[in-house]
């Protein structure tokens, strides 16, 4: 990360310099915690943090950033949510995840949560895991999202009673539009794409991947979709004028094989 966007950082979307320092002393190594590879923003809390509970893929400054994202400063600041973090167990984290502001992440003891590379956590999103959770390189979490990979409590459904704990495995480049709620045993293929206040139940990897999935309960709506990923302000071009669509074949060269 640049000098130029650290300063971005600190005034814009209000960069907790001294409790930044105090998480990262807290968590990793001295060697490595001076490098500061997670960075704080705005109003955070956390419980049960223990050295070695966050796990990183790479150990630059700036890997990770909790509690701030680029809608921060787009939306401004009327309204901070406060993000919170209970590490009773782990999580990992890939280089390039954010974390916006109002997120809520709970590992109970003994689970994990593993976040890929390049992952853009919405505001105000749930994640709570009582065994493990997985989210893949290049995903999408939007708005108000639930991802829990438990029912929390037993029951009893024509004499069986259910494991109430399965993991949930969201593959890579997988977006979930504002409101889904994934359920326990959830699993989703590559390219997936999950409509707003969906609620995915069960586990879709069998359908190959880049389905765009719907509902409650979701079901698989259409194949081949693909979401673009990086390249809005290129696209931007193509549509300046009003029309509907462009042909992939159109635009694929500067694309670059998306």
């Amino acid at each position: 990360m640049s000098f130029f966007n650290v300063i971005s950082n600190i005034f814009r979307l209000r960069f907790r310099c001294i409790k930044t320092l105090w998480f990262n002393l807290k968590i990793f190594d001295f060697k490595d915690a001076i490098k500061l590879p997670v960075f704080l923003f705005g109003n955070v809390e956390f419980e049960d943090l223990h050295r070695g509970c966050i796990k990183l893929e790479r150990k630059a400054a700036g890997t990770v950033r909790i509690g701030g994202g680029v809608y921060t400063s787009l939306f401004g600041h009327s309204q901070l949510y406060k993000t919170y973090m209970s590490v009773k167990g782990s999580i990992c984290f890939g280089s390039g995840v954010i974390l916006d502001q109002g997120c809520i992440l709970s590992v109970s003891k003994g689970a994990e949560i593993i976040f890929g590379s390049n992952i853009y956590v919405n505001r105000c999103t749930k994640i709570h895991a009582k065994e493990s959770i997985r989210i893949g390189d290049n995903c999408r979490i939007g708005w108000n999202c639930q991802i829990f990979d438990t029912n929390f409590h037993y029951s009893i459904i024509n004499g069986r009673i259910n494991n109430k704990n399965s993991a949930v495995v969201l593959e890579h480049n997988v977006w979930l539009a504002n409101g889904v709620t994934v359920g326990k045993g959830v699993k989703l293929p590559p390219f997936s794409v999950v409509a707003s206040n969906s609620l995915v139940n069960k586990d879709y990897c069998d359908k190959g991947e880049g389905w765009l999935f719907g509902g409650v309960p979701a079901k698989p709506i259409i194949s081949c979709i693909k979401r673009i990923l990086d390249k809005e302000k290129v696209l931007d071009s193509y549509f300046e004028d009003g029309k509907d669509f462009v042909m992939y074949d159109e635009v694929k060269s500067v694309l670059g094989g998306q």
